[in-house]
């Protein structure tokens, strides 16, 4: 495992990134692609733009109900790495077995992130679905280091603290979560992006989902959260774009001042990964 890697001296310290709040249509990707491009003009100065999870491809919850898969060079995707910004994207990618949650970030290049936990549990049963990623991938833009966690991936704890550990400033969380009887999901994802941003000293960039989709209603509040953990900006529960400037120097001169990540004993972790117990005799 790379830890911290060194930060490039040309590396921007300051990114400006927007957020555009959808509520994806499922299965219409001319659609959904043609409001993010337009929305992606209007923020054209930006460095980087987020959008939800599968913001291309809608969500499905069944396998019957899953879209066409598209491939990562898809000819329609090419104007969205012309406008300016490093777009975020998320689609149904194809594969193999079974197709992949992914998010494409396009830009001078395009990375690939899938997601690496589809949800095992009703009501979404996205493991029936989807196949998982088997790789974090770590991108950049302007020289400034960016990981994507797809939704329930940031709910593993250990997953964002990868990320930051091998280099990441940045963590862009594209989303599709629901309101559900007697579950708070935005209460939790409170905890979390608060959580993750402080305690991993990294700036958050949340996106979900709004809207309607059968009887599931998508509740938004995607926001941009600094390393202290303090909510820059907040949508509420439409469509809308949210904006922030993020201070990268402030940001590495709390590394060095507060040096919470260089604490972490490489050698501890590997050892008491080794002694988990295996499969199901986890909890």
């Amino acid at each position: 495992m790379t830890v911290l890697s060194p930060q490039s001296n040309r590396a921007a310290t300051r990114l400006r990134v927007a957020v555009l709040q959808t509520a994806p249509v499922l299965g219409n990707v001319d659609a959904n692609l043609h409001i993010i491009e337009e929305l992606t003009e209007s923020v054209s100065h930006a460095d980087v733009v987020l959008t939800c999870e599968l913001s291309l491809s809608g969500l499905p919850f069944h396998p019957e109900q899953t879209p066409t898969a598209l491939a990562v060079d898809d000819a329609r995707l090419r104007h969205l790495g012309e406008i300016g910004p490093a777009v975020s994207v998320g689609i149904v990618e194809s594969g193999d077995r079974l197709p992949y949650d992914s998010a494409l970030l396009i830009g001078e290049n395009t990375s690939v992130q899938r997601k690496l936990h589809p949800v095992s549990y009703a009501p979404w049963n996205e493991h029936t679905i989807f196949e998982p990623g088997t790789d974090l991938t770590q991108s950049q833009v302007r020289g400034v280091p960016i990981s994507t966690l797809i939704c329930n991936d940031a709910w593993h704890p250990v997953m964002p603290w990868l990320a930051v550990h091998r280099g990441a400033e940045v963590l862009l969380i594209p989303a599709g979560s629901m309101d559900t009887s007697g579950r708070s999901s935005e209460k939790s994802w409170d905890v979390i992006l608060t959580h993750t941003a402080r305690i991993l000293q990294c700036f958050v960039v949340f996106a979900n989902r709004v809207g309607e989709q059968g009887e599931t209603t998508f509740w938004g509040g995607s926001r941009i959260v600094d390393p202290m953990g303090t909510v820059l900006v907040r949508a509420g529960a439409g469509q809308e774009t949210i904006q922030a400037d993020l201070d990268l120097a402030g940001l590495r001169r709390l590394r060095r001042e507060v040096p919470l990540l260089k604490e972490m004993r490489v050698e501890l972790v590997q050892s008491l990964l080794s002694e988990l117990p295996d499969g199901d005799d986890r909890v």
